[in-house]
């Protein structure tokens, strides 16, 4: 988390240009998590059920949670370095875009501050509990 009320206005805006820019060039992605898998499949004489032996694999797959389910895919291991490099840019997408929010939720709050401290008609803001507008009892056309 970064210190955002340290920073300037045009900090922010700057870093907000610069990850918009970044996200046009980021290339491919594949939203999910990628995930190898080692098992063992329970014969007594095989290799995997030697103490110390990693197992069969690794089965690699990309995994999505999507329309109330999860849904895995196999990945064929010449495919496995791209689908990594997909995964990660779909990370550091998501990252990319939370960190813009978190700069414009901090932008809008501190609009929201500086137009609290103005009126709207250029007089004194409005006491608590005081109505603005119309003088009561002023007919509406």
């Amino acid at each position: 988390m970064t210190d955002d009320d340290q920073r300037t206005d045009e900090e922010l805006a700057a870093e907000r240009r610069e990850l918009v820019a970044a996200l046009g060039g980021m290339g491919d992605m594949t939203p999910g998590s990628f995930q190898e898998e080692w098992g063992r499949c329970g014969k007594p004489k095989c290799h995997c059920a030697k103490e110390g032996d990693q197992g069969h694999g690794p089965h690699r797959s990309v995994l999505r949670y999507q329309g109330g389910k999860t849904v895995k895919r196999a990945v064929p291991a010449p495919l496995a370095d791209v689908f990594k490099a997909r995964v990660a840019r779909w990370d550091e997408f998501n990252r990319a875009c939370a960190r813009i929010g978190d700069i414009d939720w901090e932008l809008s709050v501190r609009e929201l501050g500086r137009a609290k401290r103005v009126a709207p008609t250029g007089g004194p803001p409005a006491r608590a509990g005081e109505k603005r507008g119309s003088p009561a009892g002023t007919p509406k056309p």
